[in-house]
This record gives C-alpha cells, structure tokens and sequence, in this order.
C-alpha cells in the first residue's frame, strides 16, 4: 500500500510519502511478521498536481533501486531490487478524499498496469522462437522506421536508432503483454492487477459533519422562523448597517458574511484559543474557566484549553459546540467580565458577535445539534477507527461498521424521538452508534435541558442528519456492497492492507512545519533523513544487517548527496518556473483583454433593435447577440448571462425586457429643455424619447 500527502509552508508545497509492508521485527527475530507503515520521504515539489506526485513515486522508485543494489549488503544477501518490483507490489494506495489524490491513484493504478503487461510481454517474447520472435520483431521496427520517414531515420546517429528500436520493441512487449494478461485464468489475471484506494476515515467524518451542517442551514429556508443571527466582520457590518436593503453593496456584504454555529465556534476559537497565541483571551480564559469548572464539577482534573477551532483540527468544532452548550451562560458572563474590565466598557466587534451569537436561539440549536451528532456517531465511529488498541485496524476490514453506520444514521432519521423525547440518562443504549456511554455526558444533559427553548430542534437534526448520510454514502463509495473492497478475499485486503486513517501524513507534514520554525536552515533532505530514520526503526535494522562495509557506502553516498547541491538545484527550477507561470499568465491576461476589447467594438458597432414584431423574427443567435449588447455595453446588470437563457422563448422575454429598462433609464434621465416657462413638459418629454433612435444619450442645443 502507498500513501501521500501534501501541504505549503511559505508557499513551497511539501510532500509526504509513505508505504505499508508486511515487515519482520529486527528486535525479536522469532515474532512474526507483521504491517508497518514506513516514511519513504518529506520532499519538496514543485506543485501538488497529480502529476508531479507520480513522478514523485517513479523517482524514489529508481533511487531506491540504485541505492540498494549497488550496496555491500544486496551483493552479500543476493538480492536486486529494480523499480518495476515496487510497481509490481503496490496492492493499492491511501490518502484523503482531494481530487488530486483520486487522480493520482487512477494513475498509480495505470502506472501499475503498464509495468504488468510490459513484464508478461517481454517474459512472452523471451519464450518465442528466435525465428517468430526475429519476424515480429523486424516488422514492429519496419513500421517504426516507416512512421519516421527513411530520409529522417538515415540521419540519425547510431544511439538515435538504437533508442527508436527500443521504443518499437517496447510497444511490441506492451501488446503482447495485454494479449497474455488476457490468456491468464481470472485469479491469476486479479492476482496481477488487484488495486483499490482507501479514503481516510478523519475525513469521512469531517465531511459527514460538513454535509450536515450545510444540509441544516438549507432548512432554515424551509421554515418560517428567524434564521441565526449573522455575524459579519466589522466592514461588512457597517455596509450593511449605512445601506438600504435593496443596496448592491449591502445585498453583497450580506452574501458573503456567514451565520450559524460552525461560525460562532470559529469566532470563539479564534478568541480564546487562536493558532497566533498573542491574539485572544488565552491565558485569562484557562485561568477564569479552571475556577468555574472546579467550582461546578469539584474535579481538579478537569480541561479548561478551548477547543483548536483557530486550527485545522478534526472534530474541534463539534467539541467547542459542547464546551458552549454546557456552559453557555458561563462565557456569556466571561464576556461581559472583559468587557468591564475595559476602561470603556466596550466590546471589540468579533466579542460583540459571540457574546450576541450566546443568546441567539436558533444559533443555539446548531450548536445542539452538532453536540448530538458528534456523540451519536462521530465519538463512537472514531473510537472504532482510531482509539487506541485499534492502531492495526485495517481500512479494507471496515464495510460491516460503515454498513451499520448507515442503517443506525437512517433510523435516527426514521424515529428522532428515540434521542430527543426520551428521558433518562441511558438514551445512548438506543442513541449511540456503539451503544455506549456518552462520550461527553454533560454536553448531552445541557442539550436536553435546552429542548423547551429550541422549538426546531427535531427538524434542523433530521436535515442534518440527511446531510450527513448523503456525504456518507459519497465519501465511502469505496467500500459499497458488492465493490472491489468488499468482494476481496482475506488475503487479498491482507496485501492491500492501509491504516484506517491518514494520520502519518499528516503527521509527518506537520512535524516538518515544526522542524521548519525550529531549525530555519535545515535542508528537506536532512529532515527527511532524520525523520525517516525515527519513524522507520532504522537503528534496529542496522544493529541486525549491517557491517563496516555498509557504514562506509552509507556515508560516502550521503557524502555524494549533500555535494550533489540538491537544494540549490529545487530552488533554481523553482524559481524558474515561477517566472515561466507569470510570463504564461502575463500572455494569456493580454490575448483576453485583446479579446475583450474585440468583442465590446463588435458589440459597440451592433443596431440595435427596439421593435417587437421584428425581435419576434430573431434566431436565437441574433437575440444573445442584443441582449449581450445591453449587459456589456449599456451596463444593464439585470440582463442574465447567456447560460441562464435555457431557450429562444426565454432570451427574446429577456431582450423585451432590457428594451423596456432602456426606454424608462432614457425618459428618467433626459434633461429639462429651455422654453419661455424655463421647463419642458412631460407630454413633450414623451414625445421626444418616442422619436429617439438608437442612441445611447439624446443631444441637446441650447
């Protein structure tokens, strides 16, 4: 199995790789083998697309295979190691649910299949007759030879010819390798090519509760109540407090300012325990909240650090959801504490908003819901994937727990009142996905005692609820009924084995964030060195296998490696081709102003046609050319774009439309003329702007 991962830091792209073998213990030689992840490399790239990620794998692939076979220790055990045996192994890869990362396991996977079918085709050429093979072989070159041109294959050098003879046979090989595949038995042919990729299960659930939330602020439409409160930052508040409603500017900042409890949490976060730890409350809030803990709960062990919702960090939203819940009205009191403590008595604007998102109802219920989902399932699912006692579970093995999932998620559905109208403390028997105890009871006790206040309670959870198991049944699509993972055989998710989660990448890229601010001139090679030798038990292995000799080869090729000035070389190729992208980026902004320029005098230059009758007989190309006329060129934003127009009734409806603003905008802002009374009538006013043409503007002389 193979695992990758990327991040930035300094907007650099860092990548992680890793492989999950089937590996003897070094410390006890007589325990049997068992998997192990080990770290290939932290590495710099040039861009996190897929493409540079297989690249990636093919070159450590070959520096493996250089590194091992020139060694004393493959001459002493007998062994070679070539790059087309690692292909060969991978049984599949792992990662998170990125785009990227799907697409560069679709090419693994290819990569995969090409080393396959080559290694058959050159086995089956080896296996020939020298007289079949001498045929085939000649006419595979002929055509080679033909496609080039003779004149142009006369030219070349001898290693020019040799290297076009070797493409031809190569193609041969890959032909006749897909014809042997196919001749195998189906168990040996899926022996050969068996490959399946494993989403993370972090992110699954990160999903699921994204989906949810997402599917429960959809809801708030559907119902006739007051929607939370929003909590726009401070600009966007003060263009929405100094313009109308109907304003574009106001109508904008209300679009993109956000509302909900995922937002409240964020901005609490961001104050009480921000990623900048000079920023905030920090301090102030751990030692206030270590008092009123111990004062309620009469625990001296109690946690007072605010969930890490100002990170990246999983679950911390739905943790900083039961931190409020259970003491809403405490923060509600710290608030108003540092406000007074002031020497104006004032909130800053991201206080004001937590302290009005506290005592907003429908807020409230967001954040009870999420309380309710983290302890319905994502508690109890992520003890069953990452808890600790299950560090060996194995992705491939978890259908049954996702299948369950499902079901226990659809009959929540089906029957909230099991959750929200029992009574008791042993809800979770039914409740939980584990039938377990809750994981924070508390939490839980707060949302019930909150229920009388939260009238919409039951049908914001069943939306999230519905949310979140759409995003389920999309995030696990790999492991469905009747799919690759679930019809493979024991031994097959044996070989394929992957964590169940993609914790060592991650892991292993924010170990470099923190080496990085630690150690500022430490190149990548020598972190990767050092954290690959921790990570891998390499002392182990070198007590175990290697000799003087060894040592020696190591340090000269380290040696070699640090005189290969490698970083240099990244950063030269780097800043290359950053000023390849700027020149591209430069030459393709001035061919679309160019083409935007075209395209307004075209515009510019169009009749315009105002008459009825004659814009009935337009095509549908004629219209979308009239109406471009009035968005682009008369600025008409309440003309749609071309894509919403689904058909010619809709465009020429918009087009009556557009004429009719324009006669209105004309008649509303065409001056007053002088007469003997120093005014024009309205009725004269009409008149004129009936007899207007086509022009933009009516001209006139004093």
């Amino acid at each position: 199995m193979a695992s990758g991962d990327g991040t930035s830091h300094h907007k650099i792209t860092y990548e992680a790789w890793h492989v999950n073998l089937l590996v003897p213990s070094y410390d006890d030689q007589s325990a049997p083998p068992s998997h192990r992840t080990w770290l290939a490399s932290v590495d710099q790239a040039l861009d996190h697309t897929s493409e540079t990620q297989v690249a990636g794998w093919k070159e450590h692939a070959n520096d493996m295979s250089e590194l091992l076979n020139a060694s004393p220790l493959a001459q002493r055990e007998g062994v070679e190691f070539k790059p087309d045996d690692f292909t060969c192994k991978i049984k599949g890869m792992h990662g998170d649910h990125a785009s990227d990362q799907l697409k560069t396991a679709h090419a693994i996977e290819a990569w995969k299949a090409s080393v396959t079918h080559m290694d058959l085709g050159w086995a089956r050429m080896s296996e020939m007759p020298s007289e079949e093979l001498n045929r085939i072989s000649a006419k595979a070159i002929a055509k080679k030879v033909e496609a080039i041109g003779k004149n142009a294959w006369l030219l070349l050098d001898d290693s020019g010819q040799r290297q076009h003879i070797h493409n031809a046979l190569s193609a041969l090989a890959l032909k006749l390798g897909v014809l042997s595949l196919a001749d195998l038995p189906m168990e040996d042919q899926r022996e050969l090519t068996f490959f399946v990729w494993g989403g993370c299960c972090m992110h699954k659930d990160l999903n699921s509760v994204k989906g949810g939330n997402d599917a429960m602020q959809a809801e708030w439409t559907k119902l006739e109540a007051q929607a939370p409160i929003l909590l726009a930052n401070k600009a966007n508040t003060a263009t929405i407090e100094m313009s109308s409603a109907s304003d574009p500017a106001a109508r904008l900042a209300i679009d993109v300012s956000t509302c909900g409890g995922v937002k409240l949490t964020s901005l609490v976060g961001a104050i009480f325990n921000n990623k900048d730890d000079k920023k905030g409350h920090q301090d102030v809030h751990r030692w206030y909240f270590e008092k009123v803990k111990r004062s309620l709960e009469d625990s001296k062990t109690v946690s007072v650090k605010f969930p890490s919702t100002s990170n990246t960090c999983f679950q911390s939203h739905c943790n900083a959801a039961g931190e409020l819940v259970t003491y809403r009205k405490q923060y509600i009191n710290f608030l108003e504490h540092t406000r007074d403590n002031k020497e104006k008595h004032n909130f800053n604007h991201i206080e004001l908003n937590v302290y009005n998102g506290l005592r907003d109802d429908a807020t409230i219920t967001e954040l009870a819901i999420l309380v309710l989902y983290a302890q319905m399932i994502t508690h109890p699912y992520m003890c069953a994937v990452r808890s600790p006692g299950v560090e060996s579970v194995n992705l491939l093995d978890l259908g049954p727990l996702h299948r369950d999932l499902h079901s226990h998620i659809t009959y929540i559905i089906d029957h909230p009142e099991i959750l929200l109208e029992s009574s008791g403390d042993e809800t979770w028997k039914k409740a939980s996905l584990d039938k377990q105890p809750w994981e924070d009871p508390k939490a839980v006790k707060a949302v019930f005692s909150l229920q009388p206040e939260l009238p919409h309670l039951k049908l914001l959870l069943v939306a999230f609820l519905k949310g979140a198991l759409e995003t389920w049944n999309r995030f696990s699509a790999e492991i469905d009924p009747d799919g690759l993972i679930d019809t493979a055989s024991p031994s097959e998710k044996i070989l394929a084995h992957m964590p169940s989660t993609n914790d060592l990448n991650e892991g292993a890229l924010g170990a470099m964030h923190v080496s990085a601010r630690q150690n500022p001139n430490e190149t990548a090679q020598n972190h990767s060195a050092c954290a690959a030798f921790n990570r891998n038990d390499t002392q182990s292995f070198m007590d175990a296998k290697l000799e003087y000799s060894d040592h020696l080869y190591i340090m000269r090729a380290a040696r070699r490696a640090d005189a290969s000035q490698a970083p240099k070389k990244f950063r030269d190729q780097l800043m290359e081709r950053l000023c390849v992208t700027v020149q591209k980026k430069h030459a393709n902004d001035e061919i679309r102003a160019s083409k935007k320029m075209g395209l307004f005098e075209k515009l510019s230059a169009t009749e315009l046609v105002q008459d009825e009758a004659a814009m009935k007989r337009m095509g549908v190309k004629e219209l979308d050319l009239q109406l471009e006329v009035y968005r682009v060129v008369r600025k008409d934003a309440e003309v749609p774009i071309k894509a919403r127009l689904k058909n010619k009734k809709e465009k020429y409806t918009a087009l009556v439309a557009a004429v009719a603003r324009s006669k209105t905008s004309l008649r509303d802002s065409a001056p007053d003329l002088p007469s003997e009374t120093g005014g024009i009538t309205q009725a004269a006013k009409d008149v004129l702007m009936d007899e207007e043409d086509d022009d933009d503007v009516l001209y006139y002389q004093k």
